[in-house]
């Protein structure tokens, strides 16, 4: 049985295209472990304490019209920080996400090259939110028109999300074949015996293995421990903020808030 961790902001009256998208008792947040290699108990502290740090870190972070980043990303941005801190399962970023989700609701997806990717990750973020309810499939469905589909399904990560967010509003456009699933396992295999990598690849290969093959990887890989590899290289780059909190690429604000959620995101994989 999943618990659900109701968020204590309730945010009323939005709406899109006509549907209601968020009523009181309607909102949860759900866990995203995963069976398969658990995590070696030595590091699992350590991987908690990362995953509070960076969501204090984003939290503080958040503007105060509700979004995340400049206002060039910001879209993108604050669906992908409130899916993360949806996932972490803390009353804490209940009102941050609150906020979060109304800013997005009140601001149309930016026409621009990655008005696709910006879909997805509202997609996802409504998706993790809202509690499984009858409506709840129809309103997923509806944020889903401003999602192309890529000719074919092929390997990408990227194109894979795309998919995905197609699935959770219950129109999957098709199966993956064995082959295709299979040349990306491998491919995840390959990264993770060359750390180390960016946050962003960290989370595309984590949600990759646990999605697609139950969260193992194949002995004969030789990256069965993905898992210890994945979490220890976190901990490791994460650095820790002056005020509160931990973040990940210090090269900008903006690519602070991006790393730092997929950073995020990729512990809770683990």
């Amino acid at each position: 049985m999943h618990r659900f961790l109701s968020i204590k902001k309730l945010v009323t009256g939005l709406f899109f295209c006509g549907i209601p998208l968020l009523r009181a008792q309607e909102v949860a947040i759900h866990p995203i472990r995963h069976p398969g290699g658990s995590l070696d108990a030595s590091i699992r502290n350590e991987v908690d304490h990362a995953i509070r740090s960076a969501a204090d870190w984003l939290i503080a972070q958040q503007r105060p019209d509700g979004s995340w980043g400049s206002t060039n990303v910001a879209f993108e941005e604050t669906a992908r920080v409130c899916l993360a801190l949806s996932l972490t399962q803390s009353s804490s970023c209940s009102s941050p996400i609150a906020n979060g989700m109304e800013w997005l609701d009140a601001h149309p997806i930016p026409d621009t090259p990655a008005r696709s990717t910006c879909a997805v990750w509202r997609v996802l973020a409504w998706s993790s939110i809202l509690k499984q309810t009858p409506e709840k499939e129809a309103r997923l469905q509806a944020l889903t028109n401003a999602i192309a589909l890529p000719p074919e399904p092929g390997i990408l990560l990227s194109n894979m999300l795309i998919y995905e967010a197609h699935y959770q509003a219950g129109s999957p456009p098709g199966p993956f074949s064995e082959s295709i699933l299979r040349a990306q396992l491998n491919q995840c295999a390959k990264i993770v015996m060359k750390l180390p990598i960016d946050t962003e690849t960290f989370w595309a290969l984590s949600h990759y293995i646990n999605q697609y093959n139950k969260g193992i990887m194949d002995a004969a890989s030789g990256a069965e421990d993905w898992r210890d590899r994945v979490a220890q290289s976190l901990i490791n780059t994460q650095r820790k903020a002056p005020a509160d909190g931990g973040f990940w690429d210090d090269r900008t604000a903006d690519l602070r808030i991006r790393a730092t959620a997929f950073g995020l995101l990729a512990l809770l994989e683990l």
